[in-house]
């Protein structure tokens, strides 16, 4: 077995990322200082994915399905097939939001500052290929549903949900029952039952930083036995 190490050659903290199902795991080898793909239903050695990075790592995104890894490095985007190690570098990406029914769901820009200009909201099959291109706001922080369907945001105390494909709004409502805090939440994942994993800095030291969010009604709710700290924390789910 491979071990993870906790920093990236700057000095930065160190990728790791589950898939959906629990089955797979990215992280950078602490010996190798690879990023390696590490297959839990198999007893084999993890099977790297890079070479020995010098640079800052790549940041890695599973497909919903866990069939493919999505890296972004500072000069764009390649994807890699588990099954198969084939890669494909679209062009014109710049973050990747997430991977699932419709293909590969990404921004043709970097998350940026309010007032920043839109960038462009994209929908690419598993090859790359673009499918659709709307106006999206860089500033808004979105999470992929897990049937890969919707995308969910948190902006002005609202839970938004709308559809990637054409960017319009399909469900609003407003976020409720979270402890006052500051800054901006983060999306963290999702539950088990489809509620959204949201990290916040309360204002008061005693309240939680984990909470779950339904994105039909806008509820939250501390999610229990989480840690109280938002670094260093990676969440997902093992079978």
């Amino acid at each position: 077995l491979g071990q993870a190490a906790p920093t990236g050659p700057n000095g930065e903290r160190a990728p790791l990322t589950i898939s959906g199902d629990g089955h797979r795991l990215v992280y950078l080898d602490r010996d190798t200082r690879r990023l390696v793909l590490h297959d839990l239903t198999h007893e084999s050695d993890p099977r790297p994915i890079t070479e020995p990075l010098t640079a800052a790592a790549p940041d890695p995104v599973f497909a919903q399905d866990g069939m493919s890894v999505v890296l972004t490095w500072p000069d764009g985007v390649e994807i890699v097939d588990v099954a198969t190690a084939a890669r494909t570098r679209p062009t014109g990406v710049g973050q990747v939001l997430g991977v699932g029914t419709y293909g590969m769901v990404a921004t043709t820009g970097r998350r940026a500052l309010p007032g920043a200009p839109d960038t462009v909201l994209l929908t690419l099959d598993r090859q790359g290929s673009v499918l659709t291109r709307v106006p999206f706001d860089p500033t808004v922080r979105a999470a992929l549903t897990p049937d890969g369907r919707h995308l969910v945001t948190l902006s002005d105390g609202q839970v938004v949900t709308m559809d990637p494909r054409t960017g319009a709004v399909t469900r609003h409502a407003r976020l409720t029952r979270l402890p006052e805090y500051y800054g901006t939440p983060s999306l963290t994942g999702w539950s088990g039952d489809g509620r959204l994993v949201v990290a916040i800095h309360p204002d008061d030291p005693g309240d939680a930083a984990f909470h779950l969010v339904d994105p039909v009604t806008g509820r939250a709710g501390q999610l229990k036995d989480a840690p109280d700290e938002l670094d260093d924390v990676v969440l997902g789910r093992l079978p």
